[in-house]
Protein backbone atom coordinates (compact mmCIF):
# COMPACT_ATOMS: atom_id res chain seq x y z
CA UNK A 1 0.00 0.00 0.00
CA UNK A 2 1.43 3.18 -1.03
CA UNK A 3 1.53 6.39 1.29
CA UNK A 4 0.51 9.90 0.41
CA UNK A 5 3.61 12.01 1.59
CA UNK A 6 3.43 15.53 1.65
CA UNK A 7 7.43 16.94 1.01
CA UNK A 8 7.33 20.69 2.67
CA UNK A 9 10.23 22.81 1.77
CA UNK A 10 10.85 25.64 3.76
CA UNK A 11 10.03 29.09 1.34
CA UNK A 12 13.08 31.40 0.89
CA UNK A 13 12.71 35.37 1.28
CA UNK A 14 12.36 36.58 -2.36
CA UNK A 15 14.53 39.52 -1.32
CA UNK A 16 18.57 37.89 -2.31
CA UNK A 17 20.45 35.17 -3.03
CA UNK A 18 19.99 31.96 -1.12
CA UNK A 19 23.24 30.61 0.22
CA UNK A 20 25.09 27.15 0.77
CA UNK A 21 23.41 27.29 4.69
CA UNK A 22 20.14 27.30 3.01
CA UNK A 23 21.18 24.62 0.51
CA UNK A 24 22.53 22.24 2.70
CA UNK A 25 20.14 23.22 5.41
CA UNK A 26 16.66 22.14 3.66
CA UNK A 27 16.45 21.98 0.27
CA UNK A 28 18.96 19.36 -0.75
CA UNK A 29 17.68 17.01 2.32
CA UNK A 30 14.35 17.37 0.67
CA UNK A 31 15.08 16.81 -2.43
CA UNK A 32 16.98 13.78 -1.31
CA UNK A 33 14.13 12.27 0.76
CA UNK A 34 11.55 12.94 -2.10
CA UNK A 35 13.87 10.85 -4.29
CA UNK A 36 13.88 7.86 -1.78
CA UNK A 37 10.44 8.16 -1.01
CA UNK A 38 9.39 7.77 -4.50
CA UNK A 39 11.59 5.28 -5.33
CA UNK A 40 9.60 3.62 -2.38
CA UNK A 41 6.79 3.70 -4.22
CA UNK A 42 4.71 5.87 -1.93
CA UNK A 43 3.25 9.06 -3.71
CA UNK A 44 5.19 12.23 -3.33
CA UNK A 45 3.98 15.63 -3.29
CA UNK A 46 6.51 18.13 -2.78
CA UNK A 47 5.92 21.44 -2.59
CA UNK A 48 7.41 25.00 -1.80
CA UNK A 49 7.87 28.63 -3.12
CA UNK A 50 9.23 32.34 -2.68
CA UNK A 51 7.42 33.98 0.20
CA UNK A 52 7.03 37.47 -1.59
CA UNK A 53 5.27 39.30 1.31
CA UNK A 54 7.97 39.32 3.72
CA UNK A 55 9.46 42.63 5.17
CA UNK A 56 12.88 41.93 4.02
CA UNK A 57 11.53 42.59 0.53
CA UNK A 58 10.08 45.76 1.22
CA UNK A 59 13.41 46.56 3.32
CA UNK A 60 15.33 45.59 0.14
CA UNK A 61 13.27 47.88 -2.13
CA UNK A 62 13.62 50.79 -0.08
CA UNK A 63 17.43 50.59 0.30
CA UNK A 64 17.52 49.90 -4.13
CA UNK A 65 14.97 52.43 -4.70
CA UNK A 66 12.44 50.00 -6.22
CA UNK A 67 9.01 48.67 -5.83
CA UNK A 68 8.43 45.54 -4.24
CA UNK A 69 7.40 43.77 -6.84
CA UNK A 70 10.47 44.85 -8.60
CA UNK A 71 12.58 42.55 -5.53
CA UNK A 72 10.44 39.89 -6.35
CA UNK A 73 10.72 39.25 -9.55
CA UNK A 74 14.54 39.31 -9.66
CA UNK A 75 14.72 37.17 -7.09
CA UNK A 76 12.14 34.45 -7.61
CA UNK A 77 13.86 34.29 -11.16
CA UNK A 78 17.10 33.30 -10.03
CA UNK A 79 15.61 30.75 -7.72
CA UNK A 80 14.22 29.10 -10.62
CA UNK A 81 16.87 28.68 -12.56
CA UNK A 82 18.51 27.58 -9.29
CA UNK A 83 16.55 24.78 -9.13
CA UNK A 84 16.79 23.81 -12.64
CA UNK A 85 20.26 23.63 -12.49
CA UNK A 86 21.03 21.84 -9.70
CA UNK A 87 18.24 19.22 -10.78
CA UNK A 88 15.57 19.58 -7.88
CA UNK A 89 12.46 17.44 -7.97
CA UNK A 90 10.09 20.21 -7.01
CA UNK A 91 6.17 18.83 -8.12
CA UNK A 92 5.62 22.65 -7.40
CA UNK A 93 7.19 25.92 -6.99
CA UNK A 94 5.22 28.82 -6.90
CA UNK A 95 4.78 32.22 -4.69
CA UNK A 96 2.46 33.44 -2.31
CA UNK A 97 1.75 36.63 -4.33
CA UNK A 98 -0.37 34.51 -6.87
CA UNK A 99 -4.80 34.75 -6.36
CA UNK A 100 -4.66 30.95 -5.41
CA UNK A 101 -2.38 31.62 -2.14
CA UNK A 102 -4.56 35.01 -1.41
CA UNK A 103 -8.00 32.79 -1.65
CA UNK A 104 -6.25 30.00 0.77
CA UNK A 105 -5.26 32.50 3.17
CA UNK A 106 -8.48 34.66 3.40
CA UNK A 107 -10.56 30.91 3.59
CA UNK A 108 -8.52 30.29 6.67
CA UNK A 109 -8.56 33.28 8.34
CA UNK A 110 -12.62 33.90 8.17
CA UNK A 111 -13.00 29.63 9.18
CA UNK A 112 -10.69 31.00 12.46
CA UNK A 113 -12.19 33.70 12.72
CA UNK A 114 -15.54 31.83 12.96
CA UNK A 115 -14.27 29.37 15.37
CA UNK A 116 -13.75 32.69 17.87
CA UNK A 117 -9.56 32.10 17.18
CA UNK A 118 -9.02 35.41 15.59
CA UNK A 119 -10.11 39.25 17.41
CA UNK A 120 -9.02 42.46 16.97
CA UNK A 121 -7.31 44.56 19.69
CA UNK A 122 -5.87 48.39 19.91
CA UNK A 123 -1.99 47.95 20.56
CA UNK A 124 0.74 50.39 20.43
CA UNK A 125 3.47 49.55 17.89
CA UNK A 126 6.30 52.12 16.31
CA UNK A 127 5.66 55.20 14.52
CA UNK A 128 8.93 56.51 12.83
CA UNK A 129 8.55 60.35 13.83
CA UNK A 130 10.81 61.28 10.71
CA UNK A 131 9.32 59.33 8.14
CA UNK A 132 6.09 59.69 9.64
CA UNK A 133 4.81 56.00 9.03
CA UNK A 134 4.26 52.81 11.15
CA UNK A 135 7.34 50.62 10.72
CA UNK A 136 6.79 47.02 10.43
CA UNK A 137 9.19 44.40 12.48
CA UNK A 138 11.93 44.31 10.47
CA UNK A 139 12.06 48.29 10.06
CA UNK A 140 13.50 48.09 13.84
CA UNK A 141 16.23 47.46 14.81
CA UNK A 142 18.06 47.49 18.99
CA UNK A 143 19.03 44.78 21.77
CA UNK A 144 17.69 41.93 22.46
CA UNK A 145 15.91 41.91 26.24
CA UNK A 146 17.24 38.36 26.04
CA UNK A 147 20.76 38.60 25.26
CA UNK A 148 21.68 41.92 25.12
CA UNK A 149 22.33 41.02 20.93
CA UNK A 150 23.00 44.77 19.81
CA UNK A 151 21.41 44.17 16.80
CA UNK A 152 18.25 42.21 16.83
CA UNK A 153 15.69 42.83 14.37
CA UNK A 154 11.61 43.58 15.54
CA UNK A 155 10.33 40.09 14.68
CA UNK A 156 13.44 37.73 15.71
CA UNK A 157 17.25 37.61 17.37
CA UNK A 158 19.44 36.28 14.80
CA UNK A 159 21.74 35.59 18.01
CA UNK A 160 19.93 33.49 20.49
CA UNK A 161 16.63 32.58 18.01
CA UNK A 162 14.59 34.37 20.45
CA UNK A 163 10.83 35.96 18.24
CA UNK A 164 10.12 39.03 19.71
CA UNK A 165 8.02 42.29 19.00
CA UNK A 166 9.34 45.61 17.85
CA UNK A 167 8.36 47.07 21.26
CA UNK A 168 10.37 44.34 23.29
CA UNK A 169 13.80 45.76 21.97
CA UNK A 170 16.08 48.05 24.21
CA UNK A 171 16.96 51.17 22.75
CA UNK A 172 14.95 50.80 19.25
CA UNK A 173 16.08 52.55 16.06
CA UNK A 174 14.03 53.00 12.65
CA UNK A 175 16.26 51.53 9.94
CA UNK A 176 14.82 54.01 7.30
CA UNK A 177 15.83 57.34 9.25
CA UNK A 178 17.61 56.09 12.18
CA UNK A 179 15.36 58.07 14.85
CA UNK A 180 14.41 56.32 17.85
CA UNK A 181 10.71 55.38 16.88
CA UNK A 182 7.85 56.50 18.95
CA UNK A 183 4.64 54.14 20.30
CA UNK A 184 1.43 54.75 19.06
CA UNK A 185 -1.72 53.38 19.05
CA UNK A 186 -3.32 51.24 16.32
CA UNK A 187 -5.70 48.52 16.23
CA UNK A 188 -4.93 45.22 14.55
CA UNK A 189 -6.39 41.30 14.06
CA UNK A 190 -4.45 39.02 16.42
CA UNK A 191 -4.68 35.13 16.80
CA UNK A 192 -5.36 33.34 19.62
CA UNK A 193 -2.19 31.43 20.02
CA UNK A 194 -2.76 30.70 23.46
CA UNK A 195 -6.01 29.01 22.84
CA UNK A 196 -3.76 25.61 21.78
CA UNK A 197 -1.25 25.78 24.41
CA UNK A 198 -2.43 22.23 25.84
CA UNK A 199 -3.27 20.67 22.26
CA UNK A 200 -0.13 21.66 20.86
CA UNK A 201 1.71 20.11 24.30
CA UNK A 202 -0.50 16.79 23.75
CA UNK A 203 0.28 16.97 19.77
CA UNK A 204 3.96 17.31 20.99
CA UNK A 205 4.64 14.79 23.69
CA UNK A 206 3.14 12.25 21.06
CA UNK A 207 5.84 13.16 18.47
CA UNK A 208 7.82 9.57 18.20
CA UNK A 209 11.20 10.09 16.48
CA UNK A 210 11.28 13.71 16.42
CA UNK A 211 15.38 15.18 16.31
CA UNK A 212 15.71 16.26 20.07
CA UNK A 213 16.19 19.66 19.52
CA UNK A 214 13.27 20.27 17.78
CA UNK A 215 10.83 18.61 20.73
CA UNK A 216 13.11 20.17 23.06
CA UNK A 217 13.06 23.83 21.54
CA UNK A 218 8.93 23.78 20.66
CA UNK A 219 8.01 22.11 24.40
CA UNK A 220 10.62 24.77 26.27
CA UNK A 221 8.95 27.46 24.20
CA UNK A 222 5.28 26.09 25.40
CA UNK A 223 6.36 26.22 29.13
CA UNK A 224 6.95 30.12 28.64
CA UNK A 225 3.62 30.54 27.63
CA UNK A 226 2.48 31.09 24.02
CA UNK A 227 1.41 34.30 23.14
CA UNK A 228 -1.42 35.75 21.24
CA UNK A 229 0.05 37.32 18.29
CA UNK A 230 -0.96 40.92 15.68
CA UNK A 231 -1.20 38.61 12.34
CA UNK A 232 -1.84 42.20 10.48
CA UNK A 233 0.26 45.42 9.62
CA UNK A 234 -0.18 48.91 8.69
CA UNK A 235 1.56 48.03 5.43
CA UNK A 236 0.23 47.98 1.88
CA UNK A 237 2.45 44.70 0.55
CA UNK A 238 0.64 41.80 1.31
CA UNK A 239 -2.59 39.49 1.42
CA UNK A 240 -5.44 42.14 1.44
CA UNK A 241 -7.91 41.29 4.59
CA UNK A 242 -11.01 39.37 3.56
CA UNK A 243 -12.67 42.29 5.95
CA UNK A 244 -13.08 45.82 6.00
CA UNK A 245 -12.93 45.95 9.58
CA UNK A 246 -10.02 47.97 10.33
CA UNK A 247 -10.62 50.42 7.37
CA UNK A 248 -7.79 50.88 4.77
CA UNK A 249 -3.76 50.44 4.84
CA UNK A 250 -3.79 47.29 6.31
CA UNK A 251 -2.62 43.79 5.42
CA UNK A 252 -2.40 39.93 6.51
CA UNK A 253 1.45 39.96 8.08
CA UNK A 254 4.21 37.66 6.21
CA UNK A 255 4.83 34.90 9.05
CA UNK A 256 1.22 33.93 9.05
CA UNK A 257 0.29 33.55 5.61
CA UNK A 258 3.66 32.30 4.55
CA UNK A 259 2.94 29.00 6.19
CA UNK A 260 -0.12 28.48 4.21
CA UNK A 261 1.63 28.32 1.51
CA UNK A 262 1.83 24.52 2.19
CA UNK A 263 -1.92 24.19 1.65
CA UNK A 264 -1.90 26.69 -1.25
CA UNK A 265 0.50 25.25 -3.42
CA UNK A 266 -0.89 22.12 -2.52
CA UNK A 267 -4.51 23.57 -4.87
CA UNK A 268 -2.56 24.92 -7.10
CA UNK A 269 -0.84 21.61 -8.11
CA UNK A 270 -4.03 20.28 -7.77
CA UNK A 271 -5.54 22.70 -10.43
CA UNK A 272 -3.07 22.06 -12.51
CA UNK A 273 -3.76 18.01 -12.69
CA UNK A 274 -6.80 18.74 -13.90
CA UNK A 275 -8.11 17.30 -10.67
CA UNK A 276 -9.01 20.09 -8.38
CA UNK A 277 -10.18 18.16 -5.28
CA UNK A 278 -6.51 16.08 -5.41
CA UNK A 279 -5.56 18.20 -2.74
CA UNK A 280 -7.68 16.24 -0.45
CA UNK A 281 -5.60 13.45 -0.49
CA UNK A 282 -2.89 14.71 1.46
CA UNK A 283 -4.27 16.54 3.42
CA UNK A 284 -7.79 15.22 4.53
CA UNK A 285 -6.06 11.32 4.52
CA UNK A 286 -5.33 9.88 8.11
CA UNK A 287 -2.91 7.78 5.85
CA UNK A 288 -1.06 10.85 4.96
CA UNK A 289 2.45 11.57 6.07
CA UNK A 290 3.82 15.60 6.31
CA UNK A 291 7.06 16.04 6.84
CA UNK A 292 8.53 19.84 6.91
CA UNK A 293 12.25 20.41 5.97
CA UNK A 294 13.39 23.74 7.40
CA UNK A 295 16.33 25.74 9.17
CA UNK A 296 16.47 25.56 12.69
CA UNK A 297 15.55 29.60 13.00
CA UNK A 298 11.71 28.23 11.48
CA UNK A 299 10.79 25.53 14.31
CA UNK A 300 8.70 28.03 16.41
CA UNK A 301 6.19 28.57 13.22
CA UNK A 302 6.35 25.36 12.06
CA UNK A 303 6.04 22.89 15.30
CA UNK A 304 4.04 25.72 17.06
CA UNK A 305 2.04 28.13 15.33
CA UNK A 306 1.09 26.39 12.25
CA UNK A 307 -0.28 23.41 14.17
CA UNK A 308 -2.13 26.14 16.06
CA UNK A 309 -3.15 27.92 12.94
CA UNK A 310 -4.32 23.76 11.15
CA UNK A 311 -6.46 23.15 14.73
CA UNK A 312 -7.90 26.91 14.24
CA UNK A 313 -9.72 25.58 10.95
CA UNK A 314 -11.57 23.03 12.76
CA UNK A 315 -13.22 21.40 9.71
CA UNK A 316 -14.22 24.40 7.90
CA UNK A 317 -11.89 24.16 4.78
CA UNK A 318 -13.79 21.58 3.07
CA UNK A 319 -15.43 19.75 5.49
CA UNK A 320 -12.47 17.94 7.12
CA UNK A 321 -9.92 18.51 9.42
CA UNK A 322 -6.14 19.48 7.57
CA UNK A 323 -3.68 17.54 8.83
CA UNK A 324 -0.85 18.43 11.25
CA UNK A 325 3.14 17.63 10.82
CA UNK A 326 4.20 14.35 10.68
CA UNK A 327 7.67 15.42 11.25
CA UNK A 328 9.76 18.55 11.43
CA UNK A 329 13.73 17.35 10.61
CA UNK A 330 14.87 21.10 11.10
CA UNK A 331 18.98 21.33 10.53
CA UNK A 332 21.32 23.13 12.74
CA UNK A 333 22.64 25.97 11.18
CA UNK A 334 25.59 25.77 8.67
CA UNK A 335 28.40 28.15 10.11
CA UNK A 336 31.01 30.31 8.14
CA UNK A 337 34.13 31.15 10.11
CA UNK A 338 32.30 30.44 13.06
CA UNK A 339 29.39 32.71 12.86
CA UNK A 340 25.61 31.82 11.44
CA UNK A 341 24.78 31.82 7.77
CA UNK A 342 22.76 34.40 7.42
CA UNK A 343 20.54 36.21 4.41
CA UNK A 344 19.56 39.14 6.05
CA UNK A 345 22.76 39.79 7.58
CA UNK A 346 24.49 39.22 4.08
CA UNK A 347 27.04 36.50 5.61
CA UNK A 348 27.59 33.39 4.18
CA UNK A 349 30.38 32.03 2.05
CA UNK A 350 31.88 33.80 -0.59
CA UNK A 351 29.74 33.58 -4.09
CA UNK A 352 30.21 29.84 -5.17
CA UNK A 353 28.24 28.05 -7.74
CA UNK A 354 26.16 30.65 -8.14
CA UNK A 355 24.96 30.73 -4.44
CA UNK A 356 25.47 33.87 -2.31
CA UNK A 357 23.72 36.28 0.18
CA UNK A 358 25.99 38.97 -0.32
CA UNK A 359 25.11 40.06 -3.92
CA UNK A 360 21.78 40.15 -5.58
CA UNK A 361 22.85 38.32 -8.34
CA UNK A 362 24.53 34.96 -8.94
CA UNK A 363 28.18 34.45 -9.03
CA UNK A 364 29.98 34.33 -12.85
CA UNK A 365 31.07 30.65 -11.93
CA UNK A 366 27.99 28.30 -13.34
CA UNK A 367 26.80 25.65 -11.07
CA UNK A 368 26.36 23.35 -12.17
CA UNK A 369 29.63 23.41 -14.07
CA UNK A 370 29.11 23.04 -17.92
CA UNK A 371 30.89 19.96 -18.21
CA UNK A 372 30.93 16.75 -16.30
CA UNK A 373 34.67 15.62 -16.99
CA UNK A 374 36.61 14.94 -13.88
CA UNK A 375 37.62 17.88 -11.87
CA UNK A 376 41.14 18.87 -11.63
CA UNK A 377 43.07 17.52 -8.71
CA UNK A 378 44.00 19.89 -5.61
CA UNK A 379 46.58 21.00 -3.56
CA UNK A 380 45.97 21.77 0.18
CA UNK A 381 44.26 24.58 0.66
CA UNK A 382 45.21 28.26 2.30
CA UNK A 383 46.47 28.23 5.56
CA UNK A 384 45.08 31.73 5.80
CA UNK A 385 41.62 30.81 5.53
CA UNK A 386 38.78 31.45 2.69
CA UNK A 387 39.26 34.48 0.45
CA UNK A 388 43.33 34.81 1.24
CA UNK A 389 45.42 35.56 -0.93
CA UNK A 390 48.56 33.57 0.60
CA UNK A 391 49.24 30.04 -0.71
CA UNK A 392 50.12 27.63 1.77
CA UNK A 393 53.19 25.01 2.30
CA UNK A 394 55.02 22.81 4.53
CA UNK A 395 57.73 24.25 6.05
CA UNK A 396 60.58 23.05 4.18
CA UNK A 397 58.85 20.98 2.16
CA UNK A 398 58.28 20.17 -2.15
CA UNK A 399 55.04 19.36 -4.15
CA UNK A 400 55.91 16.14 -6.28
CA UNK A 401 53.60 15.96 -8.93
CA UNK A 402 54.68 12.10 -9.48
CA UNK A 403 53.44 11.05 -5.58
CA UNK A 404 50.72 14.34 -5.13
CA UNK A 405 52.43 14.88 -1.84
CA UNK A 406 54.38 17.18 -0.25
CA UNK A 407 57.52 15.60 0.46
CA UNK A 408 60.35 16.99 3.11
CA UNK A 409 63.89 15.09 3.49
CA UNK A 410 64.09 16.02 6.94
CA UNK A 411 60.55 15.54 8.60
CA UNK A 412 57.28 14.49 7.78
CA UNK A 413 54.92 17.58 6.91
CA UNK A 414 52.47 19.09 8.68
CA UNK A 415 48.49 18.13 7.68
CA UNK A 416 47.24 21.03 6.18
CA UNK A 417 44.88 22.84 8.55
CA UNK A 418 40.97 22.35 9.93
CA UNK A 419 38.86 21.75 6.45
CA UNK A 420 37.17 24.87 5.38
CA UNK A 421 35.31 25.09 1.77
CA UNK A 422 37.18 26.54 -0.94
CA UNK A 423 36.14 28.48 -3.63
CA UNK A 424 38.32 28.03 -5.90
CA UNK A 425 37.74 23.84 -5.89
CA UNK A 426 34.46 24.18 -4.86
CA UNK A 427 34.92 21.28 -1.64
CA UNK A 428 36.63 21.49 1.19
CA UNK A 429 40.28 19.60 2.19
CA UNK A 430 40.18 17.60 5.28
CA UNK A 431 42.81 18.59 7.41
CA UNK A 432 42.67 15.18 9.51
CA UNK A 433 44.07 13.04 6.86
CA UNK A 434 47.41 12.35 7.91
CA UNK A 435 50.82 13.66 8.23
CA UNK A 436 51.99 13.66 4.77
CA UNK A 437 50.11 16.14 3.45
CA UNK A 438 49.03 13.45 0.99
CA UNK A 439 45.19 14.26 -0.88
CA UNK A 440 43.46 11.71 0.33
CA UNK A 441 42.96 8.45 -1.91
CA UNK A 442 39.62 9.02 -2.83
CA UNK A 443 40.02 11.66 -4.56
CA UNK A 444 42.44 10.53 -7.01
CA UNK A 445 41.98 10.10 -10.70
CA UNK A 446 41.88 6.00 -11.44
CA UNK A 447 43.92 6.37 -14.74
CA UNK A 448 47.23 4.95 -15.00
CA UNK A 449 50.56 7.53 -14.83
CA UNK A 450 51.08 10.08 -12.21
CA UNK A 451 48.48 10.13 -9.80
CA UNK A 452 47.99 13.82 -10.61
CA UNK A 453 47.27 13.38 -14.58
CA UNK A 454 49.57 13.26 -17.36
CA UNK A 455 51.35 17.19 -17.60
CA UNK A 456 49.30 18.42 -14.73
CA UNK A 457 51.46 20.75 -12.27
CA UNK A 458 50.66 21.77 -8.68
CA UNK A 459 48.00 25.17 -9.08
CA UNK A 460 48.41 28.03 -7.52
CA UNK A 461 46.19 27.76 -4.29
CA UNK A 462 45.78 31.92 -4.31
CA UNK A 463 42.38 33.02 -3.78
CA UNK A 464 40.83 36.68 -3.73
CA UNK A 465 37.88 38.05 -2.06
Amino acid sequence: MTTPVLVAVAWPYASGSRHLGHLAGAYLPADIFARQQRMAGNEVLMVSGSDVHGTPITVRAEEDGVTPADIVDRYHSEFLRQWDELGMSWDLFTTTGTENHARATQEMFLAQRAEGHIDRRTSEQLFDPEKERFLPDRFVEGTCPYCDYPDARGDQCDNCGRTLDPTDLIDPRSKLSGARPVLRETEHFYFRYSDFADRLKTYLESRKGWRPHVLNFALGWLEEGLLDRAITRDIEWGVELPVDDLGPGKRIYVWYDAVIGYLSASWEWAESTGDPERWKHWWHNDDARHVYFIGKDNIPFHALFWPAQLMGVADRMDGGELRLPDDIPANQYVTFKGGKASASRASASPSTRGWSASSPTPSATPWPPPSRSRPTPRSPRSRSGLGSTRSWSPPGATWSTASCRWSTSTATAPSPPRARWSPTTRSSWPGSTGTSGARPSSSRPSSSGPPCGPGWTRPNRSTST
